[in-house]
């Protein structure tokens, strides 16, 4: 009699437990998404660094970035994987957003003085850390649909403001 009082527990134990692995398997493979996307956008990035300047590539990050929210808001949700794409976006305008914003720090910043920019630029993106935090705080009174388009508003700012950079090099010569 006691296996028979058992297996309703273990069954939904199991059934929980399918779940979760289900969901982290598509974590997985969102994570996999980004890195790939982050992977292949540095062959552009440096490219684009070297050859055309870090202005550009912090504005081209910048429209990677702003088409993102705009697909998770068009996605449809019965099309799942197509937030795979998303991931990738996710990938391309991070690591488009490290090799812009570093090497234009280094380009504006005096050769001497470089450590004390990249220490002071660490400190003032730390408080970032905690913006998903501040993202899930407002979710739960609002909707994704809502951060989506605060998102796309902040980094459209951001682009325009982008707009009034200098490119380093161009001044230099």
């Amino acid at each position: 009699m006691k296996p028979a009082l058992l297996r309703g527990p273990i069954n939904r134990a199991s059934t929980v437990w399918g779940f979760f692995t289900s969901l982290l398997g598509m974590v997985g493979i969102f994570v996999l998404a980004q890195m790939v996307g982050g992977l292949l956008s540095n062959f552009l990035w440096a490219y684009m660094s070297d050859h055309i300047g870090n202005r550009k590539v912090i504005q081209i990050s910048l429209i990677t970035s702003l088409l993102t929210p705009i697909a998770a808001l068009l996605i449809s949700p019965n099309l799942p994987f197509l937030f795979i794409l998303v991931s990738v976006f996710i990938g391309f305008f991070i690591n488009g957003g490290m090799v812009g914003y570093t090497n234009y720090l280094l380009d504006i910043s005096p050769v001497k003085r470089r450590p004390t920019y990249i220490g002071l630029n660490s400190n003032f993106l730390a408080p970032t850390a905690f913006f998903p935090l501040i993202g899930g705080m407002v979710l739960q009174y609002s909707s994704f649909a809502s951060i989506f388009i605060l998102t796309a508003l902040l980094v459209f700012i951001s682009f325009f403001l982008s707009l009034k950079l200098e490119e380093p090099r161009k001044r230099q010569k």
